[in-house]
């Protein structure tokens, strides 16, 4: 291989992993826009997520943060969840990286998922812990969403 090839080799690499990064920050804004706007628009934010073009090609916190927000979006706008793989994404990614405030939402989400599979126990598993999470949070909108959800499992 001769040494003009080799630049061209060189450059053609460069410029993947350029546009690769390009677009990487472009869907962390989506994301950031996505957050902004889940709890008043939740049929606008879904929207936004449906306008990324390669979520399967998001890595770690970004395919995390994706697959929590896209099983919000689906909760929210009344779309019934039939199976837990993509949130289970979200709680994985969450609980290796300790971070608690995601993956107490997380649990909560996979809740919402497992009642809508109407997976009763599996739904009170996710809601517990989503519960545990949330007291040491303190955070009340998560407790008030959990303990509804859970007064309506129990119903």
């Amino acid at each position: 291989m001769n040494a003009e090839m080799k630049n061209g080799i060189n450059l053609l690499m460069i410029l993947v992993l350029f546009i690769s990064c390009v677009q990487e920050k472009e869907d962390n804004n989506v994301l950031r826009r996505v957050e902004a706007c889940m709890e008043l628009f939740p049929d606008s934010a879904l929207s936004l997520l449906s306008q990324i073009e390669c979520p399967e090609c998001m890595r770690g916190q970004q395919r995390a943060d994706y697959a929590l927000l896209l099983t919000q979006a689906l909760d929210k706008n009344y779309i019934t969840i039939t199976s837990d793989s993509l949130i289970k994404k979200a709680v994985t990614y969450y609980e290796n990286h300790n971070d608690i405030a995601s993956l107490a939402l997380s649990y909560y989400y996979m809740g919402r998922t497992y009642f809508d599979m109407q997976d009763a126990l599996q739904a009170q598993q996710a809601y517990l812990k989503a519960l545990e999470l949330g007291e040491s949070l303190n955070s009340t909108d998560l407790l008030i969403k959990i303990n509804n959800s859970l007064g309506t499992l129990y119903s």
